[in-house]
């Protein structure tokens, strides 16, 4: 070791007198010039405890560090600058500057980082560094229970040959740091340790736990030396070992509870067949200015979600939105010269936006299910039919992709499904516990899966990373699937975290139900629409929301699925828009009034006729035009391109089939006199 290889009996004889000296006092003495060049300030206090001491010189008498003490000015050098503490910022130094890499480089050789990672030569500190930022680097020390492991490559191996009175210290000093919270003072180590026996195990302890890279040592802004673990793995050390999440309950009624993708779908078929948005060159990706537009049509969310959560954000929502319409053939890319590519709604669309909203969201289930193989109750598995059969469709995938995944050879989808069917039927669970408890001890990328890593070693790198991943994949299944279909009831529990409830669509979605039903009411509820075209909820209906929104615009007052009020209206664009997705002008007026809890007034029915007849449909066509230049010429291009060609003038000729003249045709005009201007 460079410099934590020392005499720390003689660290402890030394270290009450350090405590003892004033902050100005230990600076005097770290300044390189003290040991080197001496100083003239005559410090009484340093000189009687031997900090100092009298050389000649021609000069006048000046003051040295005694050799035998220049170890301990070295070594509270390089402790002051390799790893500031978080508590350092009186210094005047930027302790984000510092990291662990440069901590192993002042302290250890490249050979020493050799033989505590175990990894085989060529283990750099970074590598090293990476180990002892892990939860593992640590954790397996401390459950170490004695036994000699039987790989060549754990360091255990090496923990076995060493002193057990040492490796006993090294663990209580690391549990001391736990327990404290943070970096525990070294002189309060010496003063817990009363007789020189208890000294003599503080030091092989010490010097155990330093070889083997196991604590950090490090000096605060006053120059005192502490020791400690990484700061950002304690915090998880003094968590524990994860515990299945106990059962809570919702602080009040105002839940997440509905099939909002499924409004949000219809929101962009909708905008798409009004105006159809662009997309991103070569993807299937909406402009951010697309998606905004879009994502302010959508109904808002229960006030208690903060705007800038990210997977409920209006943007996130119309990306989503349009993922699913695209992966389920509702729309499509369509690539022009002119217009760029832009989403266009299919037949399969038109279709969809005309069906009751449980098949609709059916539709989307069983699409899911399909791709994991949860229709006949098998083991789910990585099928695709419609990406099969067609190699440019874009892949619905039961569970969202989550990056790492790649690294195991698993399917995720039984291990989603097996996590989220341990709720109970009527179970209120904390959200983050329970995804900690399964990313920790029912993690199924570690029972199941296998890690690629350098030698595959699982216990070395792995784990964690599947800890990470695995409650990643979990929460975006939560937050893309589950969520958005309805298949839980989000909201804040009276504990003040977020917990969450399976619902009926969400047992139907990971195979534990044959069926579901909407969560509120499935028939007409008090709605009236006026002979104003307005539509008024005089009860909360979130069903019928969905139906308003085939045929009718939403106003301002719409804000949640417990709105009410004036909160649509039947206008002439959203009637056009209707009929274009397919509806007849009949299937707007009987929608309308099966959603009208009294008949439908004659005018809006007459005037739901005129917008629908106003409705006219153009074919756009890329054509060739032939100017000729007088009447003569345009005869001959005529008699040359034939049926293939009709005048527009006297002097014009446009080409209707193909857009461009062929070999052929050039032939033929030339044999007539005609040319070609390049």
């Amino acid at each position: 070791m460079k410099l934590l290889d020392v005499d720390w009996h003689a660290v402890f004889d030394l270290l009450p007198k350090w405590e003892a000296l004033s902050v100005e006092q230990r600076r005097l003495l770290i300044d390189r010039r003290v040991a080197d060049h001496g100083t003239r300030k005559a410090d009484g206090r340093l000189i009687d405890d031997g900090w100092l001491q009298r050389v000649g010189s021609r000069s006048g008498p000046r003051f040295r560090v005694p050799r035998p003490r220049w170890f301990w000015l070295k070594l509270f050098r390089e402790l002051s600058r390799a790893m500031p503490l978080p508590d350092d910022a009186e210094s005047g130094r930027d302790a984000g500057a510092a990291t662990l890499e440069h901590y192993l480089l002042q302290h250890y050789t490249a050979p020493e980082i050799e033989r505590i990672a175990r990894r085989g030569p060529g283990v750099t500190r970074y590598g090293l560094g990476r180990d002892m930022c892990r939860l593992d680097w640590w954790r397996q020390f401390l459950d170490w229970n004695g036994e000699l492991p039987a790989s060549a490559f754990d360091p255990r191996r090496r923990w076995h040959e060493a002193p057990p009175s040492a490796v006993a210290t090294a663990r209580e000093l690391i549990e001391a740091v736990v327990v404290h919270g943070g970096p525990v003072a070294l002189i309060d180590l010496l003063e817990a340790a009363g007789d020189s026996s208890e000294r003599d195990a503080l030091a092989a302890g010490l010097d155990f736990a330093f070889r083997e890279a196991l604590l950090l040592i490090a000096a605060d802004a006053a120059m005192m030396p502490f020791v400690c673990i990484w700061p950002s793995v304690l915090p998880r050390l003094q968590r524990g070992r994860a515990t299945s999440p106990r059962e809570g309950t919702f602080r009040s009624d105002e839940l997440l509870c509905r099939p909002f993708l499924i409004e949000d779908i219809s929101t962009v078929l909708l905008e798409a067949i009004a105006d159809p948005p662009r997309l991103k060159s070569g993807t299937y990706h909406l402009f951010v200015r697309n998606l905004r537009s879009i994502g302010s049509a959508l109904s808002a969310l229960p006030g208690w979600i903060a705007p800038e959560f990210a997977p409920l954000s209006r943007e996130r929502r119309a990306a989503r939105a349009a993922h699913f319409a695209i992966c389920l053939r509702m729309a499509a890319a369509r690539d022009s010269s002119r217009t760029g590519r832009t989403l266009v709604v299919s037949d399969n669309g038109r279709r969809w936006l005309t069906r009751p909203a449980k098949e609709r969201l059916q539709q989307i289930l069983d699409r899911l299910r399909e791709d994991a193989v949860l229709v006949s109750g098998d083991s789910p598995g990585f099928v695709d039919p419609w990406y099969a059969e067609d190699p440019d469709a874009v892949p619905l995938d039961f569970v969202p992709y989550v990056e790492g995944l790649g690294w195991f050879f698993t399917n995720p989808s039984r291990g989603v499904v097996d996590a989220f069917r341990t709720v109970g039927q009527e179970s209120v669970v904390d959200l983050h516990a329970f995804i900690h408890f399964h990313a920790e001890e029912r993690n199924h990328l570690l029972q199941h899966g296998q890690v690629i890593t350098y030698e595959q070693i699982l216990d070395s790198e792995g784990r964690e990373s599947a800890e990470r991943i695995w409650g990643s994949t979990l929460l975006a299944f939560f937050h893309e699937r589950l969520l958005p279909l309805g298949g839980v009831a989000l909201g804040p529990l009276t504990e003040g975290d977020v917990g969450f409830r399976m619902t009926d669509i969400g047992r139907y979605l990971i195979g534990e139900a044959d069926d579901f039903d909407l969560d509120g009411p499935t028939d007409t509820g008090d709605v009236i629409v006026q002979p104003n075209f307005e539509i008024v909820f005089l009860s909360p209906s979130p069903i019928d929301q969905v139906r308003a929104r085939a045929f009718a615009a939403p106003t301002a007052a719409l804000q949640g699925p417990k709105s009410v009020g004036t909160l649509f209206t039947i206008d002439r664009g959203s009637v056009q828009r209707a009929v274009t997705a397919g509806q007849e002008a009949e299937q707007v007026i009987a929608a309308a009034g099966e959603l009208s809890k009294q008949p439908l007034p004659a005018n809006v029915t007459r005037q739901i006729r005129d917008w629908a007849a106003e409705v006219r449909w153009i074919d756009v066509r890329p054509a060739v035009v032939v100017d000729c230049g007088d009447p003569e010429t345009a005869a001959r291009v005529l008699a040359a391109v034939g049926k293939r060609g009709r005048l527009l003038s006297e002097n014009v000729v446009e080409l209707v089939q193909g857009t461009d003249l062929t070999p052929a045709m050039r032939r033929k005009l030339v044999s007539r006199g005609v040319f070609v201007r390049s």
